[in-house]
């Protein structure tokens, strides 16, 4: 028995190392109301807000999104969905062809990290020929957004517009950046009897060293090895 319980627990460990750290979701609105900033790893997510809800999601607001961040190694996910008072997806009503609301959030590195790449997931969406779901994120160096320092999209449906269905996007800073201001936009649109939804997109981010940091590990790294082959030197 003392076995099978020891078992039990190397199983669920193992299961945790795989998928990462999860921690539990809280709406925009909570985040907000706590101070409006979270630390994960070395990236800080601050200053939250969820604004422009238009015509079929015209309801969207702080207080019914959910996030979710899920921690994986170096990088952070944030996992966006609507929660239990909005209902289960994001979508067109039949008195709407559509609409859309919008996600801003600050990512901030700290300990001497810098962003150097971010990646975008529908997680769960429909759509049909003639609907399309989307998640598109604006990336700016600056408060003001007029430095641009990425962009990506994904959507499915409406084959015809889009080519085809983009589910995952990925997009690499160079030079990497302290500072990210985000602004996602989610949108539906429907027609001829269609419709659309979301019930979950993602943003991934990682950090690495800045070349500055980097530069002094690679040196100190260097002068260890330099003292080791002195030292074993002396004693033969």
């Amino acid at each position: 028995m003392k076995n099978l319980l020891t078992l039990k627990t190397l199983v669920a460990v193992a299961a945790v190392l795989m998928v990462g750290s999860i921690a539990p979701a809280d709406t925009i609105q909570e985040i907000i109301d706590g101070g409006n900033s979270v630390t994960y790893d070395n990236l800080v997510f601050s200053d939250f807000s969820v604004s422009g809800a238009t015509d079929s999601l015209a309801g969207v607001n702080a207080g019914n999104v959910d996030v979710n961040f899920v921690v994986s190694g170096e990088q952070v996910t944030l996992e966006f969905s609507p929660n239990e008072s909005y209902g289960s997806a994001w979508t067109n009503s039949a008195l709407s062809f559509g609409g859309s609301f919008v996600v801003n959030y600050i990512v901030t590195a700290i300990n001497a990290d810098e962003i150097d790449a971010t990646g975008m997931g529908l997680d769960s969406a429909t759509a049909s020929a003639t609907s399309y779901a989307k998640a598109a994120s604006d990336l700016y160096a600056d408060a003001g957004g007029t430095q641009l320092a990425g962009q990506t999209s994904v959507q499915t449906g409406m084959a015809s517009l889009f080519g085809s269905e983009k589910l995952s996007g990925y997009s690499s800073f160079n030079p990497s950046e302290d500072v990210l201001y985000a602004e996602s936009t989610v949108s539906v649109l429907a027609m001829n009897g269609t419709s659309a939804g979301i019930g979950q997109f993602s943003q991934s981010y990682e950090a690495v060293p800045e070349p500055g940091t980097l530069g002094v590990m690679g040196i100190g790294a260097l002068g260890m090895m330099i003292a080791r082959r002195r030292k074993g030197r002396k004693t033969a």
